[in-house]
């Protein structure tokens, strides 16, 4: 008989942009950026959900469960070993840019950041040193152009 426990599946994202100017609404009013979109809401309007936050951490936005992306939400012939799933990407270019905006992506692996900023109606860069996985970032790309 085994003890249950948590699965070893915790996988950090950061979320980072320049320092502000002066206050955060200051640096919002000035330049579009800088404070959390809270209004974002899951499928069906509801709320993210908090697990557990500590009071260290009460300042951080809540967290929420996404299952991981299905051989559909990868698309055909992606390898690769850490893909996003989209509803947790556009969450997260919702919930810290408006629509228009450019959203960089420094690993940008398969590219499923680029994709999920073009659904949402962002601009995107994305860099990616291993070339297998460039080919595939720019095949989901103009797969995403062709439809």
């Amino acid at each position: 008989m085994s003890t249950p426990q948590a699965r070893g599946c915790y996988e950090p994202i950061v979320v980072a942009q320049k320092p502000p100017e002066g206050s955060l609404v200051k640096n919002f009013l000035a330049w579009g950026v800088g404070l959390f979109d809270f209004s974002q809401r899951l499928e069906g309007g509801r709320a993210p959900a908090n697990v557990l936050a500590p009071p260290e951490a009460s300042f951080l936005p809540p967290i929420f469960f996404v299952p991981k992306p299905g051989k559909a939400e990868k698309g055909p012939g992606n390898d690769h070993p850490t893909v996003k799933p989209f509803a947790l990407l556009r969450y997260l270019i919702r919930l810290t840019t408006e629509k228009g905006a450019v959203v960089l992506d420094p690993f940008a692996g398969s590219g499923s950041t680029l994709v999920a900023a073009h659904l949402e109606g962002r601009r995107f860069l994305g860099i990616e040193i291993h070339e297998h996985y460039l080919r595939i970032a720019k095949r989901r790309l103009e797969a995403l152009s062709s439809s």
